[in-house]
């Protein structure tokens, strides 16, 4: 479940553990993840991953929204998330060499 703090200063969002995120993120390497989007500017800023509980807590960006199972039926939708993170992935490959 994704949910949005509203009332602090920016926005935050926040990854709570359940069936449905976890048909999306792998727990133990969404903390490396996010990091890199961060740090490729394709993520938002993390301010805390709790990985002990598997909640993560960063940004909200505007005009987003959560991912959900009917989203990913959408042939269009599944392939801009490869594309999106297609930078991630070669950033990670050329770390590895």
């Amino acid at each position: 479940m994704v949910l949005g703090i509203v009332g602090s200063t920016p926005i935050k969002t926040v990854k709570v553990p359940g069936r449905g995120t976890e048909m999306f993120i792998e727990g133990n390497a969404a903390p490396d993840a996010s990091r890199r989007a961060q740090d490729l500017g394709i993520g938002p800023r993390i301010y805390q991953y709790l990985a002990d509980r598997g909640v993560g807590i960063a940004d909200h960006i505007e005009g987003r929204r959560a991912s959900t199972n009917r989203a990913f039926q959408d042939p269009t939708v599944r392939n801009a998330v490869v594309e999106l993170y297609a930078p991630s992935t070669a950033a990670t490959l050329s770390a590895m060499e």
